[in-house]
């Protein structure tokens, strides 16, 4: 994916993450205010909502996934990128990528 989408999708999860960081504490605000658990459950949804999205920006940003990718992690982002991490150690075994390799030294040895 060229530089450009992968930065501007980087862009719109950060605004996405604060925009939900931004709701879940006027929520949860209201909700103390007018004792409303109605609004307290949807401050957490938020909250929640804000925690993927940042687990998600930081894979993007850190390459573990590449944006194609971000919708496979579905709702479950971490137990699914736990689980590609895991596949993608065992198959780096099969071809002889020693443990603790970083993804960088692994590539150099894939171009010589």
């Amino acid at each position: 994916m060229p530089g450009n989408v992968a930065e501007k999708l980087i862009e719109n999860y950060t605004d996405m993450v604060i925009l939900d960081l931004t709701l879940a504490a006027r929520l949860y605000c209201e909700s103390e205010c007018e004792g409303n658990p109605l609004l307290l459950m949807q401050s957490l949804f938020h909250a929640q909502q804000a925690a993927e999205k940042a687990l998600k920006l930081l894979l993007l940003v850190t390459n573990v996934v590449e944006p194609g990718e971000l919708k496979r992690l579905g709702h479950h982002p971490l137990l699914k990128t736990l689980d590609l991490l895991l596949k993608k150690a065992t198959s780096d075994e099969g071809q002889g990528g020693g443990e603790g390799e970083s993804e960088a030294e692994k590539q150099k040895k894939g171009n010589r």
